[in-house]
């Protein structure tokens, strides 16, 4: 489809509603139009966060992910069958989606989203590089894509629930006939007209079900996808039992769920003082490791931020130890190498206390749910 200059396309509305579900679309891309674009981090299987490219559609009702990108991340996926329909009616399913946390380079903003996950989300964005020379962009804008204007894949699409939650009020204008800046958690991204044009092909629409969505994600939670021939042991059965007893989600989305102690009488020796030497030989290469320190001081105030762990008050290792109390040593792992993350914090369950027991030994082990 070509674009003779900004008119007005009109679609016909059967291409995108029917009586039985609710469904999305994407904005058509004319020759002249620029979509929102971010460099994201998404935190993988094994803890790092990794660079991503996404684009923000607030026409969107569900978020999408790319097939290699979540295999990249090696994330878990879960069986999905949702309707897909894409402009002018095409449809498609799609068979896999998954949950990954992500987080903005600039600042502490994580949050966890749910993906659907496709083959290929659209073409690579911008349709064609352009020239920023004439955009005279402040210095103080931080970019939140700052090759913004090159052609490149895209690996994410947040649709208008992640919109809401990631893009801020603040907007600036560059000038007549030039991209729009808007402030994102992400830093700033630009959208709108660019100044070149040429003939381009036209992004296709992706709709999704959103009842169908909640439906297999409470499929996954719950363990229905797995096949019922499988035999547990009674322990096995015992820890899902109280999972799906226990089991809840906050106000923010996440699922919380209490220890599976075999026993309600735990029995746990004294932790403290192992912790309180680890920790003061942690304290010890901190001292002689700025870069670390700055780092290990980080991830924690962000821990504390996301409300994953909070201060419970001043312990004496002198004093007798509380009840039902266990120290967690912890430590760094650090991986140079790491393009992302290049130190993360191990807490230690499996530390031995003073009796020969430790907290990870007091858990019931769940079934195997990854196919064998």
């Amino acid at each position: 489809m070509e674009a003779n200059g900004p008119e007005r396309l009109q679609l016909p509305n059967e291409s995108f509603t029917t009586q039985k579900s609710k469904r999305v679309q994407l904005m058509s891309v004319t020759n002249q139009a620029l979509l929102h674009t971010a460099v994201v981090y998404i935190r993988g299987s094994n803890g790092e966060l990794q660079k991503c490219r996404a684009v923000l559609d607030s026409c969107a009702m569900s978020t999408f992910m790319t097939t290699a990108c979540a295999r990249r991340l090696r994330l878990k996926t879960f069986s999905s069958n949702v309707s897909v329909i894409g402009f002018g009616g095409t449809g498609k399913k799609i068979l896999e989606a998954t949950v990954a946390q992500v987080k903005s380079k600039s600042s502490y903003c994580s949050s966890f989203a749910e993906f659907l996950v496709t083959p290929n989300i659209t073409s690579k964005l911008p349709l064609q590089m352009f020239d920023i020379a004439n955009c005279n962009i402040p210095e103080w804008i931080d970019s939140a894509d700052p090759q913004f204007n090159q052609p490149a894949k895209i690996d994410i699409l947040f649709g208008i629930l992640e919109w809401d939650k990631m893009v801020l009020s603040k907007t600036y204008k560059v000038g007549d006939g030039l991209p729009t800046l808007r402030q994102t958690v992400f830093g700033w991204v630009a959208g709108g007209q660019v100044s070149q044009r040429g003939s381009y092909p036209v992004l296709q629409a992706l709709p999704v079900t959103n009842e169908q969505l909640d439906e297999q994600l409470s499929k996954f939670w719950h363990l229905e996808n797995y096949s019922s021939e499988q035999v547990w042991s009674s322990e096995e059965l015992a820890a899902e039992d109280h999972f799906v007893s226990t089991h809840r989600r906050d106000n923010h989305g996440r699922y919380i769920v209490s220890l599976p102690f075999r026993n309600p009488d735990v029995e746990l020796g004294d932790s403290s003082h192992i912790a309180h030497r680890r920790f003061l030989r942690l304290e010890a290469r901190l001292v002689k490791d700025q870069q670390l320190y700055n780092d290990y001081k980080e991830f924690m105030q962000e821990y504390i931020n996301m409300g994953h762990m909070k201060r419970v008050g001043t312990y004496n290792p002198a004093d007798p130890v509380p009840e039902a109390c266990n120290f967690m040593p912890h430590h760094a792992a650090v991986r140079p190498e790491s393009s992302a993350t290049k130190v993360r914090i191990v807490f230690d369950a499996s530390a031995k206390t003073s009796n020969g027991q430790s907290l990870n030994g007091q858990l019931m082990v769940g079934p195997t749910l990854q196919p064998r």
